[in-house]
């Protein structure tokens, strides 16, 4: 599931038809505080990058998150929901290690976008040494 889960993934990447955009109509409502997501159901892939994302956009993370790599690691995530059909069970550091959770299982983390989008960084040794700790913890 990883490896066909990925290839999809890539491949969106890979197309020349990834938007990224914002929502319009968001920016003046609550919806602007939101970070980022992405219509599974549109015909294109379309990431909205929203206010709180922006907000943090040039700000090397506590984590020691680049700029880069936050950006990277969204795409990640949001293709995920659209290629491989995943959900928001847990955000950040949590799904890095989930036999050590009980909020989120092995089973779970297959279906987890942030646990697709830390595991990508994580191969390549993007993932701070202090995110590694926090979910160790």
């Amino acid at each position: 599931m990883l490896a066909t889960g990925y290839m999809k993934i890539a491949a969106a990447c890979n197309d020349s038809s990834v938007v990224i955009s914002d929502e319009p109509d968001d920016r003046n409502t609550g919806g602007w505080k939101d970070w980022a997501f992405i219509y599974t159901a549109e015909s294109m892939s379309v990431i909205y990058l929203q206010g709180a994302w922006l907000a943090k956009a040039g700000e090397v993370a506590p984590s020691n998150q680049s700029p880069l790599y936050r950006c990277a690691r969204t795409i990640i995530h949001e293709l995920s929901h659209k290629q491989v059909s995943t959900e928001d069970i847990v955000y950040g550091p949590k799904g890095l290690k989930p036999e050590g959770s009980t909020v989120l299982t092995p089973e779970y983390a297959l279906h987890n976008a942030d646990s697709w989008a830390d595991f990508c960084g994580d191969v390549l040794g993007n993932v701070p040494a202090s995110a590694v700790t926090e979910a160790l913890s």
